[in-house]
């Protein structure tokens, strides 16, 4: 144990430079959960030399301070929050960009004492690539309690007001960017199907241009459906209001890693719908519905609204998941994690 020790902890991410992201939700969440543990000094985005370098960005000023403190015998620690395949789907690039960003990445990762990555599939992917499986593991996501939590229809009616949504209606949301990775044509389409149905996407362009389908998706955005909303990007406390004033949380993302938008409605209570992917079983337990296509998104969306059975079922799915990725569980995965870097202890 440290004693009266605190570790001093440098978070550094680039990530607030494009709001509306998972990174930067998970950076934020990562860093107030560790400062309410009390065992560490976080210091955010600075050059001080501290016990651990702990990076979520992979720009080049993270690399030049890897150096820094590794040539002062410092551990350092990366989150891996992205992989070669992520950029598929997502972002409208060059090939031969995505490819030397990959071999970039790679390199990066190799740099770092300790690689977390924030599911399973990701930790043999890795691997895969030759990094040493010594130093990977496998830490997820954290979303904010103290954001994202559950209220009673009492309040669920309240924010439907303040936010000029129908009380009456069901109301499917989804959070996130909007690009082709996501799945928002399927979101689009669902809506098309179900037009007494309220869809809201909350999120937008954090990238602008270079997401993919911007123009396409920036026409819809612009002049959408009668029974579709985009707010934008918005703070993440009214992402949690959005979320709490909803019915059915819809993702029909074709790849992630472990988004947390999924884990912020699993917080709220919310049933969670999703594309099956061969990633969820084995981060989500069986917690969740599922379906492959368009018809079938639909056909579960009334399912989960007008059965009540159904509807319950996804409660406590939620309420499981909540609870398999509570504050508690992850400040222990972390605070063991740092322990292996502490100083006068050797790493592998």
């Amino acid at each position: 144990m440290w004693g009266s020790y605190q570790l001093q902890v440098n978070m550094r991410s680039i990530s607030g430079t494009k709001k509306g992201h998972g990174v930067d939700s998970a950076y934020n969440d990562l860093v107030r959960l560790l400062e309410r543990g009390g065992e560490f000094q976080v210091l955010k985005n600075t050059d001080s030399l501290t016990d651990i370098l702990h990076l979520h960005t992979v720009d080049l000023k993270s690399l030049r301070l890897i150096r820094h403190f590794h040539k002062r015998g410092k551990g350092v620690v990366i989150t891996c929050h992205m992989m070669e395949d992520s950029l598929d789907g997502s972002l409208s690039l060059p090939k031969f960009v995505v490819k030397y960003f990959g071999k970039y990445l790679y390199y990066f990762y190799r740099q770092g004492d300790r690689l977390v990555v924030v599911n399973p599939y990701y930790r043999e992917e890795l691997i895969s690539k030759g990094l040493d499986p010594a130093k990977v593991s496998f830490i997820p996501n954290y979303a904010d309690e103290r954001l994202f939590f559950e209220v009673n229809e009492e309040k669920k009616a309240a924010l439907r007001r303040e936010l000029d949504l129908p009380l009456k209606a069901p109301v499917i949301v989804s959070s996130g960017q909007i690009q082709r990775r996501k799945g928002f044509d399927d979101f689009v389409a669902c809506a098309q199907l179900n037009p007494d149905y309220l869809f809201v996407w909350v999120g937008g362009f954090s990238f602008g241009r270079l997401s993919d389908g911007y123009d396409t998706y920036r026409a819809i955005v612009a002049d959408p459906p009668q029974n579709m909303r985009f707010p934008g990007i918005v703070d993440r406390e009214v992402v949690a209001e959005y979320l709490q004033a909803s019915d059915l949380f819809f993702l029909a993302s074709f790849q992630e890693l472990f988004p947390m938008s999924l884990l912020e409605a699993a917080k709220c209570g919310l049933p969670i719908l999703l594309r099956d992917i061969p990633l969820y079983p084995g981060i989500l337990f069986g917690h969740y519905y599922r379906a492959t296509d368009v018809q079938s998104f639909s056909d579960w969306i009334r399912r989960i609204c007008q059965d009540e059975a159904a509807r319950r079922k996804g409660i406590e799915d939620a309420r499981r998941l909540a609870s398999i990725y509570s504050e508690t569980a992850i400040y222990k995965q972390w605070k063991a994690l740092y322990e292996e870097l502490r100083p006068g202890r050797t790493t592998v």
